[in-house]
């Protein structure tokens, strides 16, 4: 008889991110009829969860048990790229109260349900924890190994293109190497240190990312935040690769190894064990509005439109890439040329969502504002005829899915 497994996966906010581990999560326990799953989601995605996962085959058996984290109310405090933590700060913070009861596989009450829920009664063989959330996978993983006298080992998630975990390596060489440099000029002068540091690290052209199978990538190219916050935000990212070093056993990266093949050697060089395993998505299905027919307006929008001649545009959930008056050029020139479009709210800052609210569909603008789109329907609809994204590793993937060219706007914020 086959032993029984148990895996304990730690989920995180972003949709990209969650999403990700579904699929995974999906994935492995088709594989494996052996398996068993403890899975924490964070409960401001409850909802967003329980649609994805009847995209599904049923697992048999009790073999998949959830646990909601936290509450359907979180706010996201400046986003998972706040250099201060933000978000990911919170949901820690939110998982701590369950430290013991998951450690333990005690009972715990769910936030969403309120029903009494139990990890699975067999001990963690791994952990798969989402990269954001290492600090408390790591906790959780000592307290199993003092308990029971072994550790799970504990492998790092996440949505990214494999080139992305390349990008983040020059940060620990050049980087602090011109950042010292910075502060040895500044002399204790916070004002002179960041003209310094601009001067040295912003502004510099020299500091280059040489990824195989991508054009050499600018230094400040490499994070999507402001100029003005990438000085706080090196020594963050400094630290969790150095977390990553310490803590984890390997990494799964979410991306298809076809394309990531030429920076395999490199990822196993410096993240030790990396698994491309992309894409790592729902199962396409014949009909894409059976399972996401949230949005019936988007359908009737679709519908009624000819054929290739809508825009959809989607920023993604964590990050929003215009600013104001950027969205506001655009829809100048969607109005003008009589565009079909439709836009999702995405997580756009209140200023944005409010104009797009008054001018969206009204007067001569054709397009449709939706708070959620159904984005594999949208993008499997032959009305589509192109993609404005942010360029996130799922909405890429499923624009190569079904084949739709994309216009991508990274974030620069």
């Amino acid at each position: 008889m086959t032993k029984a497994t148990h895996y304990l996966v730690v989920t995180y906010p972003s949709w990209a991110h969650v999403r990700t581990q579904i699929a995974l999560t999906n994935s492995l326990l088709q594989l494996n009829p052996d398996l068993h799953v403890t899975m924490l989601i964070p409960a401001k995605r409850s909802k967003a969860v329980a649609l994805e996962m009847a995209q599904y085959d049923a697992v048999s058996g009790d073999r998949l048990r959830t646990i909601h984290y936290g509450t359907d109310e979180q706010v996201e405090v400046g986003g998972m790229w706040n250099p201060h933590g933000g978000f990911r700060e919170e949901c820690q913070a939110q998982l701590y109260p369950f430290t013991d009861a998951i450690v333990k596989r005690e009972s715990m009450t769910d936030p969403i349900t309120g029903e009494q829920v139990i990890p699975h009664d067999l001990p963690y063989d791994i952990i798969i924890s989402d990269v954001t959330l290492i600090i408390w996978s790591n906790k959780v993983k000592q307290q199993v190994s003092e308990l029971t006298g072994k550790a799970p080992r504990l492998i790092n998630s996440c949505p990214y293109d494999s080139a992305f975990l390349l990008f983040f390596l020059p940060l620990n060489g050049d980087y602090h190497r011109r950042l010292a440099l910075a502060a040895d000029g500044a002399a204790g002068d916070s004002k002179k240190f960041q003209e310094l540091a601009a001067e040295h690290i912003l502004n510099n052209s020299d500091i280059k990312d040489d990824v195989p199978g991508l054009w050499p990538v600018h230094f400040y190219e490499t994070c999507p935040v402001a100029k003005e916050s990438m000085l706080n935000f090196g020594p963050m990212v400094a630290r969790m690769i150095g977390l990553f070093h310490s803590y984890t056993d390997a990494f799964i990266v979410s991306w298809p190894k076809g394309l990531g093949e030429e920076a395999q050697a490199d990822l196993d060089r410096h993240f030790k064990h990396v698994y491309q395993v992309g894409p790592q998505l729902p199962p396409v299905v014949r009909d894409e509005w059976s399972v996401e027919a949230k949005q019936g307006e988007c359908k009737e929008y679709l519908d009624s439109s000819p054929e290739r001649s809508v825009i959809y545009i989607s920023f993604g959930s964590v990050l929003y890439a215009p600013s104001l008056d950027q969205i506001g050029t655009l829809l100048d020139v969607f109005e003008e040329i009589g565009s079909r479009y439709i836009i999702a709210e995405g997580n756009a800052p209140a200023e944005i969502k409010t104009m797009l609210r008054s001018r969206v569909g009204q007067g001569l603008d054709k397009g449709l504002f939706v708070t959620w789109a159904p984005q594999r329907a949208i993008l499997s609809h032959k009305a589509t005829k192109l993609f404005v994204t942010h360029g996130g590793s799922n909405s890429a993937m499923e624009a190569m899915l079904f084949k739709v060219p994309m216009i991508q706007w990274p974030s620069s914020r």
